[in-house]
């Protein structure tokens, strides 16, 4: 498949780094944009605004007002919620070090910092802190007592405690969602992310000004590439997944021991994954990982369709069903299995209220055809992709 200038430039802008070649190359491509409007809207949403107002001022390249404002605003908006997110993690990292909770920061509240390096360039949306099993509950408890509340499951509390989720229901402030891991992956996963050997070999860093735990950077490229492929595969695309990898291999591929992460992605059955990650990075991206020598492996096809499937100009939409067939095979006995499947079609008042924002318990029964209709609307589309 030959990519779009639009393409291409969406590759090349959200590097962090890039040679006097490259940035002729980007020079040439933006040369090449016939619809700046549709630039706009497609790489806003794939949360590239900030990289291309970056990039195109640096450059001083001519390129109509209006995209140029577009693209500050999208910066603007980035700073401004990474901000009060960072606020946040700082209040919350406080207390939980005052009660000697031992805490990784995850993904996007670390990499901003120690990646980035720029506050207003890679979005997100939560906060993610992993935390030793024995700590959860007590972490739980430390935030309500700052007066974060808890979002509801639609799962009952034995279900939950069957598929060992990753993290607890969203801690919620003033809009800001904080999710307390304690392990990374649910039950119903193919890898086994080893989470002692995260904490062994952790490293305790100043981020944001206030202490904390962040991974080797062996693991993280790993979870970062976990965390990926779980919303790839779900139909939950996030872009800002690759920004994150295909950075860390440009910028910090010096730090990584080649034998410990595959060591690691072999102890962990993701050395198939990793190997088709690097493939696809050194494609689409031009960066590799010096000392890899990576070959894709039986998943590379799928995953490469998935990857172009959001790079496409279309809208992005869900492309599998929900993995609610999978999750059914997990359980024991047909009573589990039906009332896991009841759950899914009639979650509880509380969560059906809270998740659809509703006000008015009558409007709840309502809602429920909706989410038939949604579900429904989903695996259909993700057949037919």
């Amino acid at each position: 498949m030959k990519l779009l200038p639009v393409q291409s430039l969406f590759l090349l802008s959200v590097r962090l780094q890039l040679s006097d070649v490259e940035k002729a190359e980007l020079k040439d491509l933006i040369t090449e944009i016939k619809d700046w409007n549709e630039l706009v809207r497609w790489a806003i949403a794939r949360q590239a605004g900030p990289f291309l107002y970056k990039k195109l001022s640096e450059l001083q390249v001519q390129v109509p007002d209006f995209a140029l404002q577009a693209f500050k605003q999208s910066w603007l908006k980035t700073l401004s919620r990474n901000m009060v997110l960072i606020a946040h993690f700082s209040e919350v990292m406080t207390a939980l070090n005052d009660v000697g909770i031992s805490v990784i920061a995850m993904k996007g509240i670390y990499l901003s910092e120690w990646l980035y390096t720029e506050v207003g360039l890679r979005q997100f949306s939560d906060i993610d802190l992993l935390v030793k099993p024995e700590d959860g509950e007590r972490a739980l408890s430390v935030m309500r007592e700052m007066g974060y509340q808890q979002a509801k499951s639609e799962l009952p509390e034995d279900i939950q405690l069957k598929l060992l989720p990753a993290h607890y229901p969203a801690m919620i402030k003033n809009g800001v969602s904080v999710e307390i891991h304690t392990r990374l992956h649910s039950r119903v996963t193919d890898y086994e992310i080893d989470i002692p050997s995260l904490w062994a070999a952790s490293q305790t860093k100043e981020i944001h000004n206030v202490s904390t735990g962040v991974f080797c950077t062996e693991h993280l490229l790993l979870t970062l590439i976990q965390h990926l492929d779980k919303h790839l595969r779900s139909g939950k695309f996030q872009f800002t997944g690759f920004f994150d990898i295909v950075n860390l291999l440009d910028l910090k591929w010096q730090d990584i021991d080649i034998a410990g992460l595959i060591a690691d992605a072999k102890a962990w059955k993701m050395e198939a994954l990793l190997y088709d990650y690097c493939v696809l990075t050194e494609k689409y991206f031009g960066i590799s990982l010096p000392g890899l020598k990576a070959v894709a492996g039986n998943s590379y096809q799928e995953l490469e369709t998935l990857f172009l499937r959001g790079l496409s100009m279309k809208k992005m939409t869900p492309v599998t069903p929900v993995n609610n067939l999978k999750t059914i095979g997990y359980f024991d006995t047909p009573g589990q299995k039906i009332k896991y499947i009841l759950q899914m079609v009639f979650p509880p008042r509380r969560y059906m209220m809270q998740r659809y924002q509703l006000t008015n318990h009558i409007l709840v029964f309502l809602y429920y055809p909706y989410r038939w209709i949604m579900q429904v609307y989903t695996a259909l589309v993700g057949i037919w992709k």
